[in-house]
């Protein structure tokens, strides 16, 4: 599809004022990405993170990566075959060192992923994508519904990298520019059609999100009769390919059934699915009401500055729509997990960047400068809180785990070590703290230590 023909920020832009606020991105953004390092290092083994790996003292990589294959074959047959649960099982196998590297990586490749979506395609920039990779993780800190998926460790591994690859495979749907650079010869095609398999497996809700959005591109580039349509075409079916591998697998359908028993759900009905739409819209709007409020807080700014919010080429409007199903999607789902909610998140946080950097760039100098620096100072003091909440929480989780380490050999551990758990004080926005987990699913904990554990009476 053909790259717009005018530049939406065409003739608002004040190259003293781009030049002056993407030096401050320079300064605060390397600060955000190490204050984020330092808040998953310090994460502590979090609720289902039990379940999916087991202790590794003085054990060779080839231990690790061993048992990590044997139990992800485990998981993927018998409860979860998304490609992430896989991902989350080897990380945690791996030293947590490596894991926050990996972390590093993801959070890096997400970020600059968002900035690329956001910044109009004429301004792609080192200078334009740190001023909009500023504003991405700052975001992050200030309006992301659940830091969870950049912070703990299961959901690290399970939601973030997962997103990150779709994010990637998505690109060329969205830019023609990225679309030539990645799809120029049949090798490269070939490689973004195993990678669109194995994103195909990592999500229930999102292919039906935006298989729709790439049928879409796709029939404007048969319509143009772009040299791209079949690649694009190739890479949107293996795509669809692997989300049916997903529902389709036994695991699927056992841990669907499951659910459906568990929580006792009654059969689907127009009724209930209505209902059932409702309350997923409700839950939506609840959770992501940081996002909401600040969309329509900076659109309204961007009426009052003239700036022509408007004014977006169509390939930005489409984004809407798998933003829309990915909510809708959730309906099907057995239960309503917010963090089903993430590609339409990012995709909020997308539009957000993109009319913030227009009030920027069309604001005067020291006011745009001004904004800047705010925006980073209370970042930087709201990922220091992040930071010190996490570091809490891990002096909590270590002394427990300390303490169970001490008894492992004792007879306590055989009959029954008595543990407690930490009541649930800090903003489910910033951590999430599974301790009900950790309750429910003591023999689940219990394996892991080898020590039979039960709670306190307290």
């Amino acid at each position: 599809m053909k790259e717009s023909s005018k530049d939406e920020d065409q003739g608002c832009t004040k190259p003293n004022t781009a030049i002056n606020i993407e030096l401050w991105a320079f300064f605060f953004l390397p600060l955000l990405m190490l204050l984020s390092v330092l808040i998953f290092a310090v994460s502590p083994m979090n609720g289902e993170d039990y379940a999916l790996t087991k202790p590794f003292i003085d054990a060779s990589f080839f231990e690790r990566a061993s048992w990590a294959i044997e139990r992800s074959i485990h998981q993927s047959t018998s409860w979860n075959a998304r490609l992430g649960e896989q991902l989350a099982i080897f990380w945690l196998a791996m030293p947590k060192v490596w894991f926050s590297v990996a972390n590093l990586i993801s959070m890096t490749l997400f970020t600059f992923l968002l900035a690329l979506y956001a910044t109009p395609q004429r301004k792609w920039s080192r200078n334009s994508l740190m001023l909009s990779s500023l504003l991405v993780v700052s975001a992050f800190f200030l309006i992301w519904p659940r830091l969870e998926i950049f912070f703990w460790q299961t959901t690290a591994a399970g939601y973030l990298q997962p997103l990150v690859a779709t994010l990637l495979l998505l690109l060329p749907f969205y830019s023609s520019r990225v679309c030539r650079s990645l799809l120029s010869t049949w090798p490269s095609t070939a490689v973004l059609a195993l990678l669109g398999l194995l994103c195909g497996l990592s999500f229930e809700n999102v292919p039906p999100a935006l298989l729709p959005y790439m049928a879409l591109i796709i029939f404007f580039h048969f319509k143009e009769k772009s040299e791209f349509r079949i690649q694009l075409g190739m890479i949107a079916l293996a795509y669809f390919v692997g989300w049916a591998l997903l529902m389709n697998a036994p695991s699927t359908h056992a841990r669907t059934a499951y659910y459906v028993h568990a929580l006792n759900l009654p059969e689907e009905s127009i009724g209930y699915l209505l209902a059932k739409g409702f309350t997923v819209l409700h839950t939506f709007a609840t959770v992501s009401a940081p996002l909401l409020v600040t969309l329509v807080t900076v659109f309204i700014i961007s009426l009052f500055l003239k700036t022509k919010p408007w004014r977006l080429p169509i390939e930005f409007y489409l984004l809407f729509l798998p933003a829309a199903l990915c909510v809708a999607s959730v309906i099907k789902a057995p239960y309503i997990e917010p963090r089903a909610f993430t590609l339409t998140w990012a995709i909020l946080i997308i539009v957000i960047v993109r009319l913030t950097y227009k009030i920027l760039q069309s604001s005067p100098e020291r006011l745009a400068q001004a904004a800047t620096i705010l925006l980073g100072t209370v970042s930087v003091g709201l990922a220091g809180q992040v930071f010190f909440e996490y570091l809490d929480y891990s002096r909590k989780v270590s002394i427990r785990t300390d303490y169970i380490i001490e008894k492992q050999s004792s007879n306590e551990c055989k009959e029954g070590l008595t543990i407690h758990t930490f009541p649930i004080t800090s903003d489910i926005r910033l951590i999430n703290n599974r301790e009900d987990w950790v309750a429910n699913n003591l023999p689940q904990v219990s394996n892991y230590f080898s020590c039979k554990l039960r709670l306190s009476a307290q």
